[in-house]
């Protein structure tokens, strides 16, 4: 049963895989922002709604936020319309996340920061056909 199972996985994998995610991240350099080339610091907008805040510890002056995390910028290595793909590609997991560059996002003065991992970690990137980036986090 167990190998019927990898078996199945195999091949759900083959079936669903989308081709063209491995064409773009053949020469694709995560560690350079996607400006890097024109040597210009590349532009991201961040959203952030709170969900939740408290408990507020006046003694420690101290506070818990739930938030959702949204940065947006546009990467042009990313861009599907030359693989003929003209719709959203909504993808989550660490897998693919890891893959494309990111912001170094930090907030000043945090005593402890930690992403939402219920069941599995919340990270959604979407990238728009003409290769516009939204990473959103919990």
């Amino acid at each position: 049963m167990r190998k019927g199972n990898q078996a199945l996985r195999l091949l759900l994998t083959k079936l669903y895989k989308l081709p063209y995610l491995d064409k773009i991240f053949e020469d694709y350099d995560k560690a350079a922002w996607p400006t890097y080339d024109k040597g210009t610091p590349t532009l991201v907008r961040v959203s952030v709604y709170i969900i939740t805040l408290g408990p507020i510890n006046t003694n420690e002056m101290t506070y818990n936020l739930d938030i959702h995390l949204q940065q947006s910028w546009s990467d042009p290595r990313l861009n599907l319309l030359r693989f003929g793909v003209n719709k959203t590609l909504s993808l989550n997991g660490a897998e693919i996340t890891g893959k494309i560059w990111k912001p170094d996002l930090y907030f000043v003065n945090a005593k402890r920061e930690r992403t939402h991992k219920v069941t599995m970690p919340n990270q959604l990137v979407d990238i728009t056909p003409r290769g516009d980036v939204y990473y959103t986090m919990r």
